[in-house]
């Protein structure tokens, strides 16, 4: 019987590699859901949005482009 770690990591690779859209669109709903939620609870405070909470989000939206432009090039190197 395989290891149980690798089975399951397997099965996890397979389907972000098959649909990685779905994850991206996936994370990008977590993100905004966070903002809600954290303004929600703590209210708006301009300050802290501006030199903390902006960089924040920019940073995350970048990271995810950038995930995104690496996967589809390892995508069209393999085909």
């Amino acid at each position: 019987m395989e290891n149980p770690i690798n089975y399951i990591g397997n099965k996890v690779y397979a389907f972000v590699n098959n649909n990685l859209s779905f994850v991206i669109t996936l994370a990008i709903i977590g993100i905004i859901s966070a903002i809600v939620g954290h303004y929600g609870q703590l209210g708006f405070k301009w300050k802290p949005f501006i030199f903390f909470e902006l960089p924040l989000y920019v940073f995350c939206g970048w990271a995810l482009h950038k995930a995104y432009v690496i996967y589809r090039r390892a995508k069209d190197i393999s085909n």
